[in-house]
């Protein structure tokens, strides 16, 4: 099983047909262009969601807040299967980590992948 993590859409065209899933999509032009790449090669592409948890500019994701949006306007795509969420929370300590993935697991639960 391949995986690929984070990229641009100038990278898709390379790796659609060469992996199973993409576990950092964060941007609707990037989503595009997997879904059209996903088409051309009749594939329905799996995808997590990345979640900026702790909103740490130095991290890429969604904040939370957009993540019923998000999942509302990727439902337009064929070729494009949401499989979950994920985040790299803020390295703090293990309460604070704690805390953050069970904000994920509430949002997790709250969109019914």
């Amino acid at each position: 099983m391949a995986f690929y993590r984070t990229f641009t859409k100038n990278k898709v065209k390379y790796i659609i047909d060469k992996v199973e899933l993409i576990h950092s999509l964060d941007d609707y032009e990037l989503a595009v262009e997997i879904n059209k790449r996903a088409e051309k090669i009749n594939k329905i592409m799996d995808v997590l969601i990345q979640i900026n948890i702790g909103k740490e500019e130095t991290k890429y994701g969604i904040y939370e807040e957009e993540l019923f949006e998000f999942c509302k306007r990727l439902s337009e795509f064929k070729n494009i299967r949401i499989k979950g969420i994920m985040c790299i929370p803020p390295n703090e300590d293990i309460d604070t980590t704690r805390f953050y993935f069970k904000k994920m697991k509430q949002l997790f639960e709250e969109i019914k992948i």
